[in-house]
């Protein structure tokens, strides 16, 4: 209980939730599609649909970037 209250963010992280990192992805961008389509979206009939199709587009970008990165990675970067 004493470790968790002295616990400083940035000098030292938990390192036992860094291999978990994905799973704030989902909530993450469904925050940031909420708060982006509440000030954007002229009529709230749509506001859901809306949310839901940019949350899935921050989704698989992400995704997709990573895929590229990790090919990147393991081929380009070791035949140069």
């Amino acid at each position: 209980m004493m470790l968790l209250l002295s616990w400083i963010p940035f000098v030292s992280p938990m390192n036992w939730l860094q291999s978990l990192w994905y799973i704030t992805l989902i909530p993450l961008a469904i925050g940031i599609a909420m708060i982006y389509k509440a000030i954007r979206v002229t009529h709230l009939r749509t506001y859901w649909t809306q949310v839901a199709m940019l949350s899935s587009q921050i989704v698989l970008t992400i995704v997709l970037l990573a895929i590229a990165l990790i090919l990147f990675v393991r081929f380009i970067i070791p035949a140069a």
